[in-house]
């Protein structure tokens, strides 16, 4: 990789080696050869994007999102992630005070800029990537409320559904949330580029994405070598990941022996990578928020930054 696929900057820099979920290979992951096992974790120096530099295959895309989070997708990743357990999955979206905590959340954000004359109260809402469109704020005067998911799931009662970005362009949206999608995407910015040409002018545009970032020290992660003998030996693997998040992500602290794995978020943003980019597409900042979602399935904290954005010219 050459440049950065979110703000086109070539200033890539590697900052350690990475494997790839084995969970996501399928059944047959041990015959996967080894340099399709591998992937590498880069800071974009431009932007300060985070990301996993190798890009998933159509079948391992098949695999995690065609049916995504149903008891086959839960079975296969808990052979690999016991942790992951039906509990665990069953949370990821469906906590009522999850889903609460978000649509009030956003509907202060919106509810402020009307206030201020900022912006026009919604009228037509896309939910990118929504899953049922539960996450949709009620909002007083918003007749159409659509979500726009590509997995098998049917949508809650109230919220109709688009399947192509031509029956998004029929509903004329002037209101489009991609809320916890974009560091699943790896084509991110043509995303963007998508959503600028479907909204009009003053849009508006809400983006949420988990605020989750690692610092990483290279020489504190192991070799090649040991990842894949680590790959062939899934006991081993296990307890090296159950080390590797909890010293990672819950202690924050940076050891001998850990391992990054690319999973289904291959992107990690902050503030200012997303900010520079919208931008250039020629979004004005309107408001933002950071605040907790306490999965307590999982038993950690997720910090979540949203940001309202409000379409004022064609990008640059």
């Amino acid at each position: 990789m050459t440049e950065c696929h979110w703000c086109l900057s070539p200033s890539i820099e590697v900052l350690c080696g990475a494997v790839i979920a084995p969970w996501i290979q399928g059944e047959h992951e041990s015959k996967v050869v080894s340099q399709d096992r591998l992937s590498e974790y880069c800071r974009c120096n431009g932007c300060g994007l985070h990301f996993f530099s190798k890009r998933f295959t159509e079948a391992q895309l098949e695999v995690m999102y065609s049916h995504y989070r149903d008891e086959r997708y839960q079975k296969q990743r808990q052979r690999f992630e016991p942790w992951y357990t039906k509990k665990v999955n069953f949370g990821i979206g469906n906590s009522q005070e999850t889903i609460a905590l978000r649509k009030a959340n956003l509907l202060k954000l919106v509810n402020r800029a009307v206030i201020n004359g900022t912006i026009a109260p919604p009228m037509s809402i896309v939910d990118w990537g929504g899953d049922q469109g539960q996450f949709i704020p009620d909002f007083q005067h918003a007749p159409k409320k659509m979500v726009y998911e590509i997995s098998n799931v049917k949508p809650i009662p109230g919220v109709g559904q688009v399947a192509s970005i031509q029956e998004i362009e029929a509903v004329e949206p002037d209101f489009i949330m991609i809320c916890h999608v974009l560091e699943h995407d790896h084509c991110a910015r043509e995303t963007i580029n998508t959503v600028t040409e479907l909204m009009p002018e003053n849009g508006i545009l809400y983006i949420e994405v988990p605020d989750d970032r690692i610092s990483i020290t290279p020489k504190h992660h192991t070799s090649a070598w040991w990842q894949l003998f680590f790959l062939n030996h899934r006991p081993l693997f296990i307890v090296l990941d159950a080390y590797s998040l909890f010293t990672l992500r819950i202690l924050k602290k940076r050891l001998p022996l850990q391992i990054l794995k690319q999973s289904e978020h291959v992107n990690f943003f902050n503030r200012d990578s997303m900010v520079v980019v919208l931008k250039s597409f020629g979004f004005e900042l309107i408001d933002e928020s950071r605040y907790s979602l306490d999965r307590k399935t999982i038993k950690s904290e997720v910090q979540a930054l949203g940001l309202l954005m409000k379409k004022i010219k064609p990008r640059n």
